[in-house]
């Protein structure tokens, strides 16, 4: 049985979107992600991008059998984690549960503040997702997420300033979990 090289994906490159939910997401992957979507910066290389899909089964049984004779999925949950480097408004509104309208600018260029509540709203938006590997890209698109996890921030000198974020996808209103386009790919004959 012989493989095909040409199919081997590092994820090389990565580059995050956001948008507010029912903004609408490229048709294919050579489409600019459009007006409405702010790039959220930089991703950190040593953690990338790390997609995790979690199924929850019920098994059923005959009597007197020891396998089960049928399996139905009970749930699906699909988060994609990352962690990002660059400190930006938009991060640190996702990561402190902060909308951008609740920052204010500390003088001129000199820096943004804003204050913290308690049990503020699930904030929910649209997730674009650009993974790239020279001219091959994986393009993701979840129409409606939330930020599920958040990682540790640690503040030293010998290392870079990260915020982990993973985001769970939701089920949108025209009942779409995710969008996936692979480039590079044909499907068999």
């Amino acid at each position: 049985m012989a493989g095909n090289s040409t199919n081997v994906r590092v994820g090389y490159a990565g580059f995050a979107y956001k948008a507010a939910v029912g903004t609408a997401g490229p048709t294919d992957l050579a489409t600019a992600w459009g007006v409405g979507w702010t790039d959220l910066g930089l991703i950190g290389a040593d953690d990338g991008v790390t997609e995790s899909n979690d199924e929850e089964r019920d098994s059923f049984y005959a009597m007197g059998y020891e396998a089960p004779v049928r399996t139905q999925k009970r749930q699906k949950t699909t988060q994609f984690a990352l962690t990002f480097i660059e400190t930006n408004p938009t991060i640190l509104g996702l990561y402190h549960d902060v909308d951008l309208d609740d920052m204010t600018e500390v003088g001129t260029g000199a820096g943004i503040a804003f204050t913290q509540s308690q049990n503020g709203d699930v904030n929910e938006f649209a997730l674009g997702l650009d993974i790239v590997d020279g001219a091959k890209k994986m393009r993701f698109w979840m129409p409606r997420v939330m930020v599920a996890e958040k990682g540790e921030v640690t503040y030293k000198g010998d290392e870079m300033v990260g915020y982990e974020l993973t985001f769970q996808a939701l089920l949108s209103s025209d009942n779409v979990v995710m969008k996936r386009m692979y480039g590079g790919l044909e499907l068999p004959e």
